[in-house]
């Protein structure tokens, strides 16, 4: 009997528990906030500060302008839609940004704004479609205003909206999944970070789905971009002209295709390598470390064993080299985009390595071991140009780059190696370290430098004014056409910088994101008005020189009594000098001396003239020609200062002087036939120099560096020929040739013919649209 008691009385405790657990737990309705909103999709999250001051701050700023442009580029004109989204997205507490195809994105403004009541009135001469729908069991309200739909729904005081019905399903989806498997979920650790008070707000981001995010505005859907790590959560603020996003990222897996698991552990390192990167530079990715072997095993890690084995393979190297090469490296790698022209870029690896040679001695043996005959060598001023025909070492070296090249050209600058696949750029770079135009030189790189962090490593770097022909080219249709659109606001946009420093089990993030403040664009902020009264009206047009001494800017400038006026920036005329005749092409900067002080080589019809900064002739000038000049053209061969000077008078005949005006041998006075479309142009092709010659009337002409004509030339284009012309690199996709634009607007492109004891022939010629 006692024992029936017992069990009733256990029974009764059970079903009383049961009950209390159903109706707690299963019956009542869970509580419901932003988070449990929020889906798990979401690329990123800002939750909004209550700091209004600092939130009305960044609101003004280029970046942010870009993000409402976005957000209202199909609104057509409709004020009162406009003026209603605006007021819904400004009183967000938090805003959701997500992927909705694979090419576009849209957001959710979370907020407890009472939209149905007053909400979004259309225009009155509009007609507005409305639509209530249940959708798992919560009402989705949509109002249409012309081809727009904005859809919200609504749970408890907590109502999501967006131009996205497909999103305010999904928004319904999480509420409904109660928290779980949410959006913060997914953060882990980071959305638990500590982050400060007084600031505009938090930015929670899921690194994983921001590399698919990125990969909707590329053009070419096969580049592969790299994870970084699992999240980030930043705060934002704005500090004079720039956004600042300052926290912590997490490393999450120890995925062998992200970036920060491979620099887990490191120290940060300072970044010795600006004083190699050209002020020409569009981005710069720059890497640091402080155990180069540990990196090496890292990255190696990255390669499936297939693969490195078919890598090593190629390049004739040992396990034993490769592990050489890795203790060699110093403690960062840059890589830097240059622009070549024409809407042109190509990269330029800078490595900093150890004095003891290894990397130099493994370079020349794989490039020994893999060309055909010779192996190439050029020199360039004082350093001698090396290339591996076959591609494949930046892959096997530094997989995280996400390279490959077909050929590999690198060059020794003190402690650093340079490798580039096109040999134009890392001339480039070589000739611009060589005048000191580099970032450790330039007063505004190392100002924006200093308000970064200044130990790293990871770095991403951008000018937005350089990179918009690169952006432009490497975007998605869609996204070009919106890129072109906002033009405007894209030139606010200021060098801005992307860095992560490993600190503790997570890495610090910095982003540094400038922009021009106000209605005035980049480019009319950094110009400046010079004012000078001359004794009579110019006849030249502007040229723009370079101060040799402060790295500034100068302007020369011809009246019409053939006088010239070196003029500062301030409108001073720092010096005058007679002519004796009007200037004849274009003025050209020279380095007469070798001595990095720059001199103004300026040719008239009869003479030619070489003029210091202090507006003293350099000896024996000026030379008195002999002959009448109509164009000029400089010609360092091998960038030694060993300078010739191309003459074309108005009839096509060519000459060529040495560097004291004396005419050389073979270029007395070369008749190419007919006026010539400009000036002719020395180009240097698999380490042999040859001269350019394009007339008016459509023949081109090519000879070598002795005033040979090459078989194969002339040739006719058989039509007259627009602007100028330039030469097209080879490629994979494309011969070497020359590029000109024919009169009926057709490209018309000579290509040549490589054979492998580098003699130069013309193949075929070729028009397109």
């Amino acid at each position: 009997m006692k024992n029936k008691a017992l069990l009733f009385t256990l029974l009764t405790v059970l079903l009383v528990a049961g009950a209390y657990y159903t109706y707690t737990y299963l019956l009542q309705p869970k509580s419901v906030g932003y988070w449990e909103m929020i889906p798990s999709s979401a690329v990123a999250v800002y939750q909004r500060s209550s700091c209004e001051e600092c939130v009305d701050s960044i609101r003004s700023s280029a970046w942010i302008e870009l993000w409402k442009r976005k957000l209202l580029q199909n609104t057509s004109g409709d004020t009162a839609f406009v003026a209603a989204l605006t007021r819904v997205a400004e009183n967000a507490e938090f805003i959701s940004l997500h992927r909705t195809t694979k090419n576009d994105f849209d957001f959710v403004f979370y907020t407890k704004l009472n939209i149905g009541s007053e909400g979004l009135k259309a225009d009155g001469n509009k007609r507005e479609k409305k639509q209530d729908r249940i959708f798992d069991g919560l009402i989705v309200h949509e109002r249409s205003f012309n081809k727009l739909t904005l859809a919200w729904t609504q749970k408890d005081k907590y109502v999501a909206c967006s131009l996205s019905a497909i999103l305010i399903e999904d928004v319904i989806r999480a509420i409904n999944k109660e928290g779980h498997n949410s959006f913060s979920e997914k953060l882990g650790e980071a959305a638990t970070l500590p982050s400060v008070k007084n600031d505009a707000g938090d930015i929670f981001i899921d690194l994983r789905e921001l590399k698919n995010w990125l990969s909707g505005f590329a053009a070419d859907a096969g580049v592969e971009m790299p994870t970084l790590g699992k999240a980030s959560l930043l705060d934002i603020k704005r500090s004079n002209n720039a956004l600042i996003l300052n926290g912590f990222s997490t490393v999450g897996s120890t995925d062998k295709q992200s970036l920060l698991p491979v620099f887990e552990g490191q120290a940060p390192v300072s970044f010795t390598l600006k004083r190699f990167i050209s002020n020409e530079a569009q981005f710069v990715i720059h890497l640091g470390f402080s155990d180069s072997k540990l990196l090496g095993e890292r990255l190696q890690e990255g390669h499936t064993e297939m693969n490195r084995t078919a890598l090593l393979k190629s390049l004739s190297l040992s396990d034993a080299e490769l592990s050489n090469l890795y203790e060699g490296l110093g403690q960062e790698f840059a890589l830097a985009s240059m622009e070549l022209g024409s809407g042109i870029s190509a990269p330029v690896l800078i490595v900093d390595v150890k004095g003891s040679g290894k990397w130099m001695e493994t370079l020349d043996k794989i490039a020994k071991s893999t060309s055909r005959d010779t192996v190439f060598v050029e020199q360039f001023s004082a350093y001698s140009i090396r290339k591996i025909p076959v591609g494949g070492l930046v892959e096997l070296i530094f997989p995280i780059l996400k390279r490959k090249y077909t050929g590999l050209y690198y060059v020794q600058v003190g402690n650093v190696i340079m490798m580039a696949e096109d040999l134009r750029a890392l001339k480039i770079v070589l000739q611009d370290f060589d005048l000191e135009d580099t970032w450790a030189k330039s007063m505004d790189k190392n100002r924006f430098l200093e308000s970064t962090l200044l130990e790293s490593n990871i770095s991403f770097y951008l000018d937005p004014a350089r990179s918009k022909k690169v952006v432009l080219d490497a975007l998605h249709p869609d996204w070009a056409s919106f890129y072109t659109s906002q033009q405007q606001v894209i030139s606010k946009l200021g060098v801005s910088a992307i860095q992560f420093s490993f600190l503790n089990k997570n890495f610090y993030t910095n982003m540094h994101l400038t922009f021009a403040s106000g209605s005035t664009s980049k480019k009319s902020a950094s110009s400046k008005e010079v004012s000078v009264s001359l004794p009579s009206g110019i006849s030249s047009k502007i040229f723009i020189v370079r101060n040799h001494n402060d790295k500034g800017n100068e302007i020369v400038v011809q009246d019409s009594l053939h006088q010239i006026y070196l003029i500062n920036t301030k409108g001073e005329i720092l010096w005058k000098r007679q002519l004796d005749g009007f200037i004849k092409g274009e003025i050209t900067q020279i380095d007469y001396f070798a001595n990095g002080k720059l001199q103004l080589l300026i040719s008239t019809e009869k003479s030619l003239h070489i003029i210091d900064r202090l507006g003293n002739y350099v000896k024996p000038y000026p030379v008195t020609l002999g002959f009448s000049n109509e164009l000029i053209r400089l010609v360092d061969y091998d960038h030694s200062k060993k300078y010739r000077f191309l003459l074309t008078d108005k009839q096509g005949v060519v000459r060529m002087t040495d560097k004291e005006g004396e005419l050389l041998e073979g270029w007395e006075g070369l008749k190419s036939g007919g006026e010539l479309l400009a000036a002719p142009r020395h180009y240097r092709i698999a380490a042999k120099d040859y001269l350019v010659v394009a007339q008016k009337s459509g023949k081109l002409q090519l000879f070598t560096r002795r005033g040979e004509l090459l078989k194969g030339f002339p040739t006719d284009l058989k039509t007259r020929p627009l602007g100028d012309f330039y030469y097209q690199e080879q490629s994979k996709d494309n011969a070497a040739g020359f590029v000109l634009i024919g009169a009926e607007g057709y490209r018309i492109k000579v290509d040549l013919l490589l054979k492998h004891n580098s003699n130069l022939f013309r193949k075929t010629l070729t028009k397109d649209m």
